[in-house]
């Protein structure tokens, strides 16, 4: 049995084989799987530098252990995509002012910050009154009373 433990091949091929499966399953893991099989693999080659047959096995936990109280969160930190509101998305939830009105009182323009925006209601809306942006269609926003 201490044979099996003191083959530093063995590791190797398992380090080899949760890199293989980090690839496959991707970055769902958060690249836990990678750094565990680079664990494996850095405890083969210790395994081989220091000749004792537990050495190996204990390098694995004691750089695993590391791993997961030190250097996951770092590698989440710096692997994490961060996801901004951009252009039109962050106009919804943001309010306006209505600028000018079309007829039918459910159409015309909105002031939001500095632009002037066509919208359309469900509800008749009156001139300067503030509203409240719940979605866009193309260059069109949809608005509400707040």
């Amino acid at each position: 049995m201490i044979e099996f433990f003191a083959n530093p091949d063995l590791y190797i091929y398992i380090g080899l084989l949760l890199i293989i499966l980090e690839l496959i399953v991707g970055v769902d893991t958060g690249l836990d799987l990678f750094f565990v099989g680079l664990n494996f693999i850095i405890s083969s080659f210790l395994q081989r530098l220091i000749d004792y047959p537990y050495t190996g096995l204990v390098s694995i936990f004691i750089l695993s252990f590391l791993y997961v109280i030190f250097g996951r969160e770092l590698i989440k930190q710096k692997v994490a995509v961060a996801t901004h509101k951009t252009n039109v998305d962050s106009l919804i939830g943001r309010t306006g002012s209505i600028v000018k009105l079309n007829a039918d009182k459910k159409s015309g323009l909105i002031l939001v910050g500095s632009e002037k925006w066509r919208f359309e209601s469900d509800q008749k809306v009156s001139e300067k009154e503030s509203v409240k942006i719940d979605a866009v269609e193309g260059v069109t926003l949809k608005i509400s009373k707040k």
